[in-house]
């Protein structure tokens, strides 16, 4: 963003085949970080999700997991 502050957007996407049972699973993982840099301690805080959807013969799971993180480093 400027000066001590970094942002630091993600999206990963997997695509999963299981040859057990003939499934095919699609996740989607978006996650945003914000990082603030002071002299000799860093904060941090990320958010994001993880969306996924796995058919198996017509029948479709659907799994959503959010989470948060905040938290510090001291840097000695």
């Amino acid at each position: 963003i400027g000066g001590d502050w970094r942002l630091g957007p993600r999206l990963r996407v997997d695509r999963r085949q299981f040859f057990i049972d003939g499934s095919e699973q699609m996740l989607y993982t978006p996650m945003l970080r914000l990082e603030l840099q002071k002299k000799y301690v860093l904060f941090e805080c990320e958010a994001g999700a993880e969306i996924g959807r796995r058919d198996l013969n017509g029948i479709e799971e659907k799994t959503d997991r959010f989470y948060f993180s905040l938290g510090y480093r001291m840097n000695f």
